[in-house]
């Protein structure tokens, strides 16, 4: 029995069957690509959003560690702010020599943290947004005699830890940041975390 039907001028054609398979094959072998495609996406996206997290920890690491090294201890003169430590909110106030003679010292500098992401999801939910300006403010600022500044361009600090050792000479400081790799409808989140220990040389 033959599998395929001969036209009128002796040609052979395809049966029914087999042009649903070849379409069944097309549309499989189809989503499949589309899938790899989208991985390879969301793979993309995820490489580069986890850059710039790391990078924003690195450069708000090295603007704090840049001043802090020099922060006043319990052993510096008795006039000058020894560096402290709170937690609610997160924040490290210090004093740094304003010149070489040593006897002069700098009005005292703040490192607090400011998170408005109640539920940690990395983006701008209603009711969030406590300083009004559009922007979902996750970062540290550097606050001096009533000016206070952003470090970095970094706005995308989930979470910072400080930590003096018993001597009162070393600072431990974790950052994390968290950036979201969003392709389409599928949300994802990447996270760059980062370690220093400080030594105060005052």
């Amino acid at each position: 029995m033959e599998s395929r039907k001969r036209s009128k001028d002796g040609t052979e054609g395809f049966t029914l069957i087999e042009v649903v398979i070849a379409m069944a094959i097309t549309m499989v072998v189809m989503a499949l690509g589309t899938a790899v495609v989208r991985i390879s996406a969301q793979s993309l996206k995820a490489s580069e959003a986890k850059s710039i997290a790391q990078d924003n920890v690195r450069a708000v690491m090295a603007e704090m560690a840049h001043e802090l090294e020099l922060a006043a201890t319990e052993s510096s003169p008795p006039d000058v702010y020894a560096l402290r430590i709170s937690n609610d909110p997160p924040e490290v106030t210090f004093q740094i020599p304003a010149d070489l003679s040593g006897d002069n010292w700098s009005n005292p500098i703040t490192y607090r943290y400011i998170n408005e992401d109640t539920n940690q999801n990395a983006k701008l939910d209603p009711g969030e947004d406590e300083d009004g300006d559009g922007v979902l403010s996750r970062r540290i600022v550097r606050i001096q005699s009533g000016q206070e500044r952003p470090l970095g361009s970094a706005n995308n600090i989930e979470d910072v830890q400080f930590d003096l050792d018993d001597s009162g000479s070393v600072l431990s400081i974790t950052l994390a940041a968290s950036a979201s790799a969003t392709v389409g409808d599928d949300y994802n989140k990447v996270r760059a975390v980062l370690s220093s220990r400080i030594q105060l040389l005052n």
